[in-house]
């Protein structure tokens, strides 16, 4: 199937995804509901797999400006306490 579709890293990647989030912890998956389905698919991708930018744009069809904007979002949404923690 993944080899049928037009892009097969994209089709891959669903499969990935959604093996990774049936093998999560359910307070890892709490932490990542409140992000869209794209911040959840950055933020996995860069700091769960450490894929670097151009296989993330490869896969996600963004482009690099909106990689670094999503990323530029990811900051604090992804660990509010951790950046709360910081300012204190």
């Amino acid at each position: 199937m993944v080899l049928a579709s037009p892009d097969a890293a994209t089709a891959a990647w669903q499969i990935l995804r959604a093996a990774l989030l049936a093998r999560a912890a359910p307070h890892a998956l709490a932490a990542l509901a409140h992000l869209s389905a794209v911040g959840q698919d950055v933020l996995l991708m860069r700091h769960g797999l450490g894929w670097s930018d151009t296989r993330i744009t490869r896969v996600t069809g963004l482009d690099r400006a909106a990689l670094a904007t999503a990323t530029r979002a990811l900051a604090g949404a992804a660990c509010p306490a951790e950046h709360v923690r910081r300012r204190q």
